[in-house]
């Protein structure tokens, strides 16, 4: 864990590297998420903020 820093990854479409992002946040400490390219990039992105604003 790199000393109190967390990375909360988030990826969109289907060309992401899921393994890198998902070692970064497990590292870390942090939280991953991944949108598909649609309508619901908002709804992913929203429940991200919410990850940030109130990290568990």
């Amino acid at each position: 864990m790199i000393a109190g820093k967390r990375i909360f990854t988030f990826g969109i479409g289907y060309d992401i590297n899921i393994h890198l992002l998902d070692k970064i946040a497990m590292k870390t400490g942090g939280v991953r998420n991944y949108s598909p390219p649609t309508n619901e990039i908002e709804v992913n992105i929203s429940h991200l903020f919410e990850k940030l604003n109130f990290p568990s």
